[in-house]
């Protein structure tokens, strides 16, 4: 069995994360989702509006949600979208959003298929 599945959530991590975390694995769950459609909405308007600001900081901070929940590839894009925030090109950083929304679904996906 590889240790990513396909969203690349790392299989490894989130085991031990849900035997250290037991029934509350459930709780953070539901609020990772929460947090993470709300920052992505939020850095959406912040890359249409050209707010760099707003961008790097919800980037920062989905970056890590991410990591933490062992969502790597989720936490990669956020961390290209904070790399690139000082470059200012919007539209390259649409496509990594755009990217970043698919893989926010399949982490979703995996998820609740874990759980």
């Amino acid at each position: 069995m590889s240790d990513n599945i396909d969203s690349g959530l790392v299989l490894a991590e989130f085991i031990e994360l849900r035997k250290k975390m037991g029934d509350r694995i459930y709780m953070l769950r539901d609020k990772f989702v929460e947090n993470t459609h709300m920052l992505i909405n939020e850095t959406e308007v912040a890359i249409n509006e050209c707010d760099i600001a707003k961008l790097v900081s919800n980037a920062h901070t989905l970056k890590g949600s991410s990591a933490a929940m062992s969502a790597r590839k989720l936490a990669n894009l956020a961390q290209q979208l904070e790399s690139n925030a000082t470059l200012e090109d919007w539209q390259h950083m649409q496509l990594i959003m755009s990217d970043l929304k698919k893989e926010f679904q399949a982490v979703i996906q995996n998820l609740n298929r874990l759980l």
